[in-house]
């Protein structure tokens, strides 16, 4: 992921409705991506990323609307 947004991309990111931005702390990722991922798959994600962590951000949303399909008919 780059660091830097173009101009259109920041606007219609700060266009949607938001709860927080916050960047992901080392000690953050790994229960996050358990979360996830399970422990397993999760730890192997943070070992697998890690010259990455300081590019990583957490996107915390609080949804307007639903939209939702019924696969099973």
């Amino acid at each position: 992921m780059s660091s830097a947004m173009s101009i259109e991309q920041r606007e219609a990111f700060l266009a949607g409705v938001h709860v927080g931005v916050v960047s992901v702390a080392d000690d953050g990722r790994a229960p996050l991506a358990r979360r996830y991922l399970g422990l397993e798959q999760g730890d192997r994600y943070v070992e697998s990323t890690e010259d990455a962590t300081e590019d990583m951000i957490a996107i915390r949303m609080r949804p307007e609307r639903w939209l939702s399909v019924d696969q099973g008919k």
